[in-house]
């Protein structure tokens, strides 16, 4: 599941893959120690179970450990419980960091703050993304055989399953625990390890293992961070900020290239170096099609009302925007941070969208992505980076305008087709995309491209051929995003048959339109002006076709 944050963002996702299969879980059993010096603590973590990073703006979460993704523990008929264990802090010592981010856009400076919870309560019903009616079940301090070094409470709080295995759930919604251990390790500090389980009998072995890692707790030196604050550079002041963060997150490490700070755990050493190479590679083809000198102030727009952000709740990150001066956008673009997470189902932990293969955070400035080695391969690893880091490059030039997804997604795609061979890239069909919209123009089920320019997200998105009358779903208007992109790209160049010059500068027009005004259908209006829709149709599907 998405965490808050991520939904109110609606990022950027390059689908293409199905989610991992469900596996079941046991209690967990004590590990090693991971120690947080910044905190001064230590404390035993759930053995084999695998750390999972809070993301940028998580505000209470020092991470996570999972023993992998859609791991549970099965109930009564078909309800299940994941299997999770978090470490949060709640901390309110007056010099501690408000949470706050700035990100400029257009000439304004954007704050953004996500939520801050008080308590393991408030966290558990508003952030931990599972269960409903959740209240103290039982509240009482440690007895005497699990007395700590460090004063703390054990708090058990029960609420109801709210997820089932697929094919549907059986009676009545299942009873679930969270189990918390609290400590004061600090004046306004406190930390609390929260673990999921069941509330049927197998509660109490749930109850005892959670008990005995909370007991492990020891007090250690609180340690200064060895990194110097910045007061450089933006890329010196990232630099530094990243560095303050891996130092708390276990296994993790920050590298970097000239344009580009990326952050894993992957032990693969010569795939992230590759990585990094491609990365700066096609940095470099993004910068032809769209060099910083073209990038204009822009006019910020209200995203608010955008449909496909339905589920937004009511508690999430507050934005409020203020006019500052432009700051130098080629040095902000040079602070971007990749995150490669080792595997899909680390992915899935971490927050990636479901059956997708990576995903670009606008509000947290992270491209998140995995290496797909042991599944689809890494050529899927390397089209997703580079539809990404596309989104990534534009948003320090252009800011968070929003095009429609013709553009948006089908240029991302136009660049995940680039092919990395004899050390450079080379312009080739996009593989994902062509099987698709072949069949799809032998079948004649294509959106008219009168319409299809003015699709708005949720049109684009759906998932439902039945939602609209040519029967598409969101994989085939990628597909044909991807295919109409192509088209005004390649087909003067290719002498496609019927191409008229005046369709040179369509591309060009739209972006400038809606950078400099905002408005989708001003950009339409201007960029598609006297255009002959069936001429501009049928060299369209020529081309594609051929």
């Amino acid at each position: 599941m998405l965490h808050a944050l991520a939904r109110f963002v609606a990022c950027a996702a390059l689908t293409f893959v199905a989610a991992p299969p469900a596996t079941c879980a046991q209690a967990p059993k004590a590990g090693g120690y991971e120690e947080f010096p910044s905190f001064g603590f230590k404390i035993k973590v759930p053995k084999d179970w695998e750390y999972v990073p809070p993301t940028p703006l998580e505000r209470n979460n020092l991470g996570k450990w999972a023993p992998g993704a859609n791991a549970f523990t099965r109930l009564k008929g078909n309800w299940i419980v994941s299997a999770n264990a978090w470490l949060l802090k709640f901390d309110e010592r007056p010099e501690s960091d408000d949470g706050s981010v700035a990100r400029t856009i257009g000439g304004k400076e954007t704050k953004i703050q996500a939520p801050l919870r008080k308590n393991v309560l408030d966290w558990i019903e508003k952030d931990m993304g599972e269960g409903s009616g959740w209240h103290a079940l039982d509240d009482k301090k440690f007895p005497k055989d699990l007395r700590t070094q460090i004063p703390g409470e054990f708090h058990i709080y029960e609420g109801e399953a709210t997820n089932f295995l697929s094919g549907g759930n059986t009676g009545e919604p299942q009873v679930i625990h969270a189990y918390a251990a609290v400590f004061s390790v600090d004046d306004g500090l406190k930390i609390a390890l929260v673990g999921l389980g069941p509330g049927d009998k197998k509660s109490k072995k749930f109850e005892s293992a959670f008990s005995k890692l909370a007991k492990s707790i020891r007090p250690i030196d609180v340690e200064a961070s060895g990194v110097v604050a910045a007061s450089g550079s933006p890329r010196d002041q990232k630099r530094a900020k990243l560095e303050r963060t891996v130092e708390q997150q276990p296994g993790w490490r920050l590298e970097e290239t000239e344009n580009y700070f990326i952050v894993t755990n992957n032990d693969d050493h010569d795939f992230i170096e590759e990585l990094a190479v491609r990365v700066e590679a096609i940095r470099a083809v993004y910068a032809i099609d769209y060099p910083p000198e073209m990038a204009r102030q822009v006019k910020v727009q209200d995203n608010s009302s955008d449909e496909d952000d339905e589920d937004e709740e009511e508690d999430e990150p507050e934005v409020e925007d203020r006019s500052i001066s432009v700051v130098n956008m080629l040095e902000l673009s040079r602070t971007s941070v990749i995150r490669v997470c080792k595997d899909a189902n680390q992915y899935r932990q971490y927050g990636g969208p479901p059956r997708s293969a990576g995903y670009w955070n606008w509000v947290e400035e992270e491209l998140v992505v995995y290496d797909d080695k042991a599944s689809g391969g890494r050529n899927n690893t390397w089209a997703t980076m580079n539809h990404e880091a596309f989104h990534q490059y534009i948003f320090y030039f252009y800011g968070n305008i929003s095009p429609h997804s013709w553009y948006n997604e089908g240029t991302g795609d136009f660049y995940a087709g680039y092919a990395y061979k004899y050390k450079r890239f080379n312009l080739e069909k996009f593989s994902w995309r062509t099987g698709l919209i072949n069949e799809m123009l032998n079948e004649e089920r294509f959106v008219p491209l009168r319409e299809f320019v003015r699709w708005s997200k949720a049109q684009y998105y759906n998932e439902n051929p039945s939602s609209n009358p040519y029967g598409v779903t969101k994989g085939d208007c990628y597909a044909q995003g991807w295919a109409f992109i192509w088209f005004l790209r390649t087909g003067k160049e290719n002498r496609a048959k019927g191409w008229n010059d005046d369709w040179d500068d369509i591309l060009s027009v739209y972006l400038d339109t809606l950078a400099r005004t905002g408005d989708l259908e001003k950009a339409v209006d201007e960029a598609f002006a006297d255009i002959d829709w069936d001429a501009f149709e049928a060299a369209w599907l020529h081309y594609t076709k051929n």
